[in-house]
Formats: structure tokens, C-alpha cells, sequence
């Protein structure tokens, strides 16, 4: 019942990730059928998709130039190893920094800065004309905030950077344009926006001891892994085990989280939605307002998960604490919601054999398994920067090297001492990642809208989320105005 694919295999079914753009591969023989398993396959021979290939002079040669990068040093800013130390992942990011210093004729140096007095720094930086850095990179909004103070160029106005390949995060950067211009990069060269990517984790083996089985993986493969599929498990888990006739945290759940109060946002991005789109002229504005569709998701996460005895209340048990993943661990939870390195990294060692699973779509009409992630580190170009065009390339190869290399690396380390690499799920994993999202007004509004502060107003307080946005109505405004602002930013870069 555990059997293993062959690690070539994987390789392969993840760097298919850019032909995939989110859709959903066919599914093994007989995958709906618990007791069955994908059969063994021979390797496959490596290959490469031409759409996720760097298209870089073959002659570009930079003589040895330094290009240094400035980075935060908290929160998953380091982007790059010191050394080889045989294993995997550490030694496929050295490799990475290496094959780019090879490819290009250049010297990389990561500058880790004080992660919060960096957005100081980086001001200054550009208000004394400081030319050391050829790249920046920050958390989202505090990248956002140093953009405001006109301190990077537009990426398409640097050279060799095509923020339409795969390795740069497809839907994360076409969020993020402001009037046709990008002043903020998701590589690949940097892990978080992937660590940070939302899933669900499925407790297999406690699956099949209720005759559910592979069954939630047969909806992915047939597209209909949605809101109202995932909601048809309420109730499949859920006993009072030792009869006391109080669910408490020594009973079993059908449902279970590792981040609580990122939940909402990622439900709603998971449908499809958010609260800020753009026009047809790639200006932003604020779509929240009055959209029914938006409410019945809040509606339906709020029922499901946080008013109803299906979910244990983790604010009856301890006081608020946001995870309850050692209950999914111990076998007492049929599913959970969190992010990939919050959930897999703590659940690889359970002695129950388990499943990744992308978060479910709106309905059977959502073309796309869509994943929010958050705190997202963003590349950027200093108007400073000496050689855009050494800036340009250097980030592109990085970014299709760590495609290549990396992201493949992370989700076999990431899954080491899981029980078999099984066909299903590198399959959701790579759905799950190619269909990473954000909200902008999660960076644009972190005070107003950031994950503890919906999760606050929707779960906290009375459900007062048409009051509530209401009440944000000037800071709504007044912060798109301050962003759609960013249009005339860069013109002279």
C-alpha cells in the first residue's frame, strides 16, 4: 500500500509545473479506490518545458562584477547557504548560487540588514545615492512602504527580468502590477512565498479506517474538490470517544488547523476571490463591497470551521492558541488547514500515513485549485543599482535555477520521512504551488486586513463583516489612492 515512486519520476512531475498553471493532471488508475496505489514506473528521463527555460544571451558575461543583495535577516529573508553540507535542499540553494556565478560571470554576496530597520535602510539608501546593491529583497509590505519613497526601478524597465515565466510566481506578480508596472518580484530563489503556501493535510490512514479512503484525492483529480465537497466530511470523523457528552480535546474531529486565523484568506483566495482586483486598465480598487459571493464564503468558513462541533474549539481547550496539529498527529483529526511548512514539517514524523491536499475550489465551474500565501519576500531593483542589466539577469537566473533545482529539493526534503512519495501527492503539490496567490490588501492594509485582523472581526467579535468594512471605508480609500499613486513612480528609471 506504500510504494515509491521513483525520484526521477518526481522530478519530473514537478518541473511540468509551468505547463500545469494549476490544472489538474489525470489521475493513477483506480485512484478513487483506497486500496490502491499507483503502480511502480521506470524513471523518466529528465526534461526540461521550454516555457520555464531562462532566455538569456548565451553569451552574457558580466567579467566577474559584484552583485551584492540586501536581505532582512528574520523571517525566511536569507535566500542563499554558506556551504555544502550534503543535504539536499542546503546543497541544491549552494548550487544555485554557484551555477547563476558561473553562468554569468559574477560574484553573489547576500548582506543579511536588521529585518526591522530595513525599510529605513533601504530609504536611505536611496536618498544618499548608495550604490552598493544591486538587488533588494523584503517582506511584502515593508517593501511596499520603501516603493512609496520612489527607491525601485519598475522590472520591465530592467533588462533580461520576464516576469511571465513560471519561476516568478506567475498569478503572485500579476497581482501585484500597478497600471502595467511591477516594482516587486516573486522569485523562486527565495522559499517563503512557497513555505507559506496554504494546503490541506489528510489523516489517510484514519480515512480508510472510516471507509472513506483515497476518496478526497479522487475529487481533486475530477475537478470537483470544492467547498461543498470539503463540507461533506463534516460529520465523518467527529466522535465524543469517551462519552462524556463534551467535545473536548480528547475526542475526534473531522476537521482540525494549524494557523487558525489564516483560514478566511485562505478560503476566499481559494474560491477565486479577492478583496482587491483591477480594472481593464490594471488599476486597482476594492472589491469586497456588496459581493455576495464574498460574504457566503466568510458565512460558510465561519459555520464550518469556527460554529460548529466538528472543529475543536482550541479557544475553550487552551486560552486561544491558534494549532491544533499534535491532535492530527495523534490521530484524532480527518483534515487540517494550514501551510505547507507549518503542517508538513510537523507531520512527516507521524506514524500515520498522510496526504497533501491543494484547498478546495468554490465549485465545479473554478477552472483552478487556487493557494493563498503571505509575507511573501519580494525582489526589487534600487534606483541606485550600477548595472540594471547585471541586476536583470542575475535575478532571472537565480529565480530558473531555484525552479529547477530548488523548489524540487524542498518538497523532497520537506517529505523525507514521509511513508512513500506517492503519485498523488506530487501531483497536488505541484497544483498547489503553481497556483500560489495573494491578496493585495493583505500587504496594501495589513492593520485593516491582515489575517489577525479579519480573524478577529470574523471570529472573535459578533460576525460584523459588512460593519466592519463600513468602518475602513477611508482607510480603504486613502490607501488604494497611495497605491494607484505608484503608476508615476519609476518614470524617469
Amino acid at each position: 500500500m506504500k510504494r515509491t515512486i521513483a525520484l526521477l519520476l518526481f522530478f519530473a512531475l514537478v518541473l511540468t509545473m509551468a505547463a500545469s498553471c494549476g490544472t489538474v493532471p489525470d489521475a493513477p488508475a483506480d485512484t478513487a479506490e483506497s486500496e490502491t496505489r499507483p503502480p511502480e514506473t521506470e524513471p523518466v528521463p529528465e526534461t526540461e518545458d521550454p516555457a520555464a527555460a531562462a532566455d538569456l544571451p548565451e553569451d552574457l558575461d558580466f567579467d566577474g562584477a559584484d552583485f551584492q543583495m540586501l536581505s532582512p535577516d528574520q523571517y525566511g529573508g536569507i535566500s542563499f547557504v554558506e556551504e555544502e553540507n550534503g543535504e539536499v535542499l542546503n546543497d541544491a540553494q549552494w548550487g544555485m548560487k554557484l551555477h547563476t556565478e558561473e553562468r554569468l560571470g559574477v560574484k553573489i554576496t547576500e548582506v543579511p540588514t536588521d529585518f526591522w530597520k530595513m525599510q529605513n535602510t533601504v530609504i536611505d539608501l536611496s536618498m544618499t545615492g548608495d550604490t552598493t546593491y544591486a538587488s533588494i529583497v523584503m517582506m511584502d509590505r515593508y517593501a511596499l512602504a520603501c516603493a512609496y519613497e520612489d527607491c525601485f526601478i519598475p522590472l520591465q524597465n530592467v533588462e533580461h527580468v520576464d516576469l511571465s515565466k513560471p519561476y516568478w510566481g506567475g498569478g503572485i506578480n500579476d497581482a501585484l502590477s500597478v497600471g502595467g508596472k511591477n516594482f516587486f518580484g516573486v522569485g523562486a530563489f527565495n522559499l517563503t512565498s512557497y513555505k507559506n503556501t496554504a494546503c490541506i493535510y489528510y489523516n489517510r490512514s484514519l480515512g480508510e479506517d472510516l471507509g472513506i479512503g483515497d476518496g478526497p484525492a479522487a475529487s481533486v483529480y475530477a475537478g470537483t474538490w470544492t467547498l461543498d465537497a470539503f463540507k461533506s466530511y463534516e460529520n465523518a470523523a467527529t466522535a465524543d470517544l469517551n462519552g462524556d457528552g463534551i467535545m473536548d480535546k480528547s475526542d475526534r474531529y473531522t476537521y482540525g488547523t494549524s494557523a487558525a486565523r489564516s483560514i478566511p484568506a485562505q478560503l476566499w483566495i481559494a474560491c477565486d476571490l479577492l478583496m482587491i482586483r483591477k480594472d481593464e486598465n490594471d488599476i486597482p480598487y476594492f472589491a469586497a463591497d456588496g459581493d455576495e459571493k464574498f460574504l457566503d464564503v466568510i458565512e460558510y468558513t465561519y459555520d464550518l470551521l469556527f460554529h460548529s462541533e466538528n472543529r475543536l474549539d482550541l479557544t475553550k481547550v487552551d486560552g486561544g492558541k491558534y494549532s491544533s496539529i499534535k491532535n492530527f498527529t495523534a490521530g484524532y483529526e480527518l483534515m487540517g488547514m494550514g501551510t505547507f511548512a507549518n503542517s508538513v514539517l510537523s507531520i512527516r514524523d507521524m506514524e500515520y500515513d498522510y496526504m497533501i491536499l491543494p484547498v478546495p475550489k468554490f465549485d465545479e465551474d473554478q477552472k483552478e485549485y487556487l493557494s493563498r500565501t503571505y509575507d511573501s519576500m519580494f525582489a526589487m531593483v534600487p534606483i541606485t543599482a550600477t548595472d540594471t542589466a547585471m541586476s536583470g539577469a542575475v535575478l532571472e537566473y537565480l529565480s530558473y535555477t531555484a525552479y529547477r533545482d530548488v523548489i524540487p529539493a524542498y518538497i523532497e526534503s520537506s517529505l523525507q520521512k514521509k511513508f512513500s512519495l506517492d503519485r498523488e501527492t506530487s501531483d497536488f503539490i505541484r497544483i498547489i504551488f503553481d497556483g500560489r496567490r495573494i491578496d493585495v490588501a493583505e500587504v496594501l492594509m495589513f492593520k485593516e486586513f491582515g489575517d489577525q485582523a479579519v480573524y478577529d472581526v470574523m471570529i472573535r467579535s459578533d460576525f460584523g463583516w459588512v460593519s466592519y468594512l463600513e468602518s475602513k471605508r477611508n482607510a480603504i480609500d486613502s490607501a488604494l489612492e497611495k497605491y494607484i499613486g505608484l503608476v508615476h513612480s519609476g518614470e524617469n528609471n
